[in-house]
């Protein structure tokens, strides 16, 4: 048994931080999942004529074979550019445009280029020159205090009573008191 052909990938580097990877599936990845994914739809698939799971390869193969074949095609090319990007430790700053694939038609492979910008490279210098000042924060009663005095407020909750209102503080308004408080502005 012959070892799988390896998938080709190749990188250009385009303008600024644009690459390009262009990228051959071998036609066996694509033959092997097209063939697992319909032994798998065989198992499952139910035809007039035929009980579950008895329906032959080949009728599955004429019946869903294209329809297969595209859904594989884009798992393997999600799957390959994910491949290759770690391959070649390529760092995606954003999603790839990936052309419309070229199905070689002699083989069965398929091919494609993916464009996509990296982030850049970033280079550290010495880092034993560097002073790092520690900022100190006092904290003092009157903070304590206002702290304590804004988490009271926003926590304070009002609760209704079964009473009629009483006499005292917390009766009246806090406002100025004049003769239309007291009642004694004629109405």
């Amino acid at each position: 048994m012959r070892s799988p052909t390896p998938m080709q990938v190749s990188v250009e580097r385009q303008e600024g931080l644009e690459r390009t990877l262009k990228i051959d599936v071998p036609p066996e990845r694509i033959d092997n999942a097209v063939a697992e994914r319909l032994n798998e739809l065989r198992k499952n698939v139910r035809l007039d004529g035929f009980r579950q799971g008895k329906v032959p390869y080949r009728v599955v193969r004429d019946r869903f074979g294209p329809q297969v074949r595209q859904e594989v095609l884009s798992e393997v090319i999600q799957a390959t550019l994910q491949e290759a990007v770690s391959r070649h430790e390529l760092q995606p700053a954003g999603s790839p445009q990936i052309d419309t694939p070229e199905l070689d038609g002699d083989s069965g492979g398929v091919s494609y280029r993916a464009t996509f910008e990296v982030y850049p490279a970033v280079e550290l210098g010495p880092i034993a020159d560097l002073a790092v000042e520690r900022p100190v924060a006092e904290v003092t009663e009157g903070d304590i205090d206002q702290m304590i005095e804004t988490l009271q407020a926003q926590r304070r909750q009002f609760e209704e009573v079964d009473r009629p209102a009483q006499q005292g503080p917390a009766r009246g308004h806090p406002g100025r008191r004049d003769a239309r408080n007291r009642g004694d502005v004629p109405g």
